[in-house]
């Protein structure tokens, strides 16, 4: 999971996210392509500024210094917490460390979830990208003239990568 701050009223924002995007893509396509295999994880981004994903943070004792990236093997409640530099090596090589049982992993005891006490969740549920019901939403900003890169409108956002 990486959890990255977007504000998509402030273009700056908006770019970053973009960036670091890119950099998540890349990585998974040098993973994929030295295995020539599927991948044994998912990538998922999540807005840090969500309440959610606040809770997260600070339950998993991570860094506020965004973005922040961490491993979770939910099977085995334990984590992994990236502690180097967010770019294209730095986070290629973690994962890699991770997918051979090298990173340094944390035991935690609770429920990972980003429902937060007292806030109803929200009804409709974000498509992973590249899904199908994705694709009708990447034509629609094709046509009303968003760029595929353009962050989501919503500050709650989080997607498969």
């Amino acid at each position: 999971m990486t959890f990255m701050p977007l504000e998509p009223e402030f273009p700056e924002s908006v770019e970053e996210h973009a960036s670091n995007i890119a950099i998540l893509r890349t990585v998974k396509e040098r993973l994929y392509n030295a295995n020539s295999q599927r991948l044994p994880f998912k990538m998922y981004w999540i807005n840090a500024l969500n309440d959610g994903a606040q809770r997260l943070i600070k339950a998993f004792d991570l860094a506020t210094v965004y973005p922040s990236l961490m491993a979770l093997n939910s099977n085995r409640n334990v984590y992994a917490p990236h502690l180097g530099v967010f770019d294209e090596d730095g986070v290629h090589d973690f994962l890699k460390d991770v997918r051979n049982s090298k990173a340094r992993t944390f035991k935690y005891d609770f429920e990972v979830n980003m429902d937060v006490p007292g806030k109803k969740a929200p009804a409709n549920k974000r498509e992973p990208i590249g899904s199908a019901s994705n694709e009708g939403a990447k034509e629609e900003n094709m046509k009303s003239g968003r760029e595929e890169t353009e962050a989501p409108k919503s500050r709650s956002g989080h997607d498969e990568l």
